[in-house]
């Protein structure tokens, strides 16, 4: 490759990152027993509690970001069930998502806990606005 291929490949990666949101999350649901649960992660500093997103990669597609993070932030093996899409003003891109397998037990250091809880209880004790937001969205629609 050439140093023009070379540039033209920066301004093309360029480019794409600025077109592609942030970052990328999951809205992992279930239902157990009539009520609907969703996944939620606590970090390991202060109080926050929220859904697992992260960053995009390079060379990542939005829905590969998005399975990837929440596989490693919760420990669950995750598959997207549907593309919910981002609120407008929002640069986080979100799938509803259905776990598959895995175990809480093996989520990432950034978090102190994963744990399921009910759809309402979240909306109460989510600290973003935004995820308190997409949870209403898919949550309470399904």
């Amino acid at each position: 490759m050439d140093e023009q291929d070379d540039m033209e490949q920066q301004i093309i990666g360029l480019i794409s990152a600025a077109l592609l949101p942030a970052s990328a999350g999951g809205v992992i649901l279930r239902e157990k027993n009539g009520i609907q649960e969703v996944v939620v992660c606590t970090r390991s500093r202060g109080k926050v509690i929220e859904l697992p997103k992260g960053g995009i990669e390079a060379g990542e597609t939005v829905k590969e970001a998005a399975i990837r993070e929440s596989q490693e932030e919760t420990g669950l093996k995750v598959r997207v069930i549907e593309e919910i899409g981002a609120i407008p003003g929002e640069d986080i891109h979100w799938f509803r998502m259905k776990m598959t397998g895995g175990k809480f037990r093996d989520h990432d250091k950034e978090f102190a806990s994963v744990k399921w809880m009910p759809v309402y209880q979240a909306l109460n004790k989510l600290t973003d606005e935004t995820h308190k937001r997409i949870l209403r969205t898919v949550g309470l629609s399904r």
